[in-house]
């Protein structure tokens, strides 16, 4: 199946912005980086699981097309299923350096940045920043989860499914996301609430205490909904 190669004009803004990408990777403290390719690396929908961006996205869910090991290009589709019901499908391409991928239409280029903070050691879990390019820089945290950790497939009570063309793992999403970000909002400790919003290296939260944050964050949503069935749960998380 032929496929739309990316598109790598240099525009102003896109040079700017790999610009800032390679100065940080350059001048950060050194820490051994997370394996981008190996979380991708998966025919499983990755949905993201918790998120601080502030939008009305309900659910996102990323699955993968194709792989170009040559190039460390990543192509998937990206469905966003919105509060008015509403659902699209893009297409979208992303070159990876190690733990970080440039994203944006293969035809147009990149215009987004996410990298990846700290993965378990399945890769059926991962914290990213993303943080989009422009004259003012917009950033957030969010955590996605592969489908076969179980969350999305736990039962619900028949009066809270919702419909969906996607399958019932959308159903599950769209009923439980809203109340797991209210749920995990106040639960980052402060340190990592500061690197959230300023959008700086971690502002001194260490990828271990993101770890930290996380366990905190899960703690609440497995109080509100008890044990989850159906594999992994985030329980496992360090």
């Amino acid at each position: 199946m032929n496929r739309t190669k990316p598109h790598y004009a240099l525009s102003v803004v896109f040079l700017a912005f790999l610009f800032t990408f390679l100065q940080r990777t350059a001048t950060s403290e050194w820490i051994e980086p997370e394996d981008l390719l190996k979380f991708l690396n998966t025919s499983e929908k990755i949905w993201v699981y918790n998120s601080s961006e502030e939008s009305n996205a309900v659910c996102k869910v990323d699955e993968m097309i194709n792989i170009d090991w040559k190039y460390d290009d990543y192509f998937f589709n990206r469905t966003i299923y919105t509060k008015e019901g509403r659902s699209s499908t893009t297409y979208l391409w992303g070159l990876v350096f190690t733990n970080k991928m440039l994203v944006g239409l293969p035809d147009t280029g990149a215009n987004t940045k996410e990298e990846l903070l700290y993965q378990d050691e399945e890769s059926t879990c991962g914290v990213f920043e993303v943080i989009i390019a422009g004259r003012h820089r917009t950033s957030w945290w969010l955590q996605r989860q592969r489908l076969s950790t179980g969350y999305f497939r736990a039962p619900l009570d028949p009066g809270r499914r919702l419909t969906s063309d996607n399958g019932p793992e959308a159903s599950i999403c769209s009923a439980r996301l809203p109340a797991a970000l209210t749920a995990a909002s106040s639960q980052w400790r402060p340190g990592c609430r500061s690197a959230r919003l300023t959008g700086s290296r971690l502002s001194g939260c260490s990828i271990q205490r993101l770890g930290q944050c996380l366990e905190d964050s899960n703690h609440v949503l497995r109080n509100e909904w008890g044990p989850l069935e159906g594999g992994t749960t985030t329980s496992s998380l360090p």
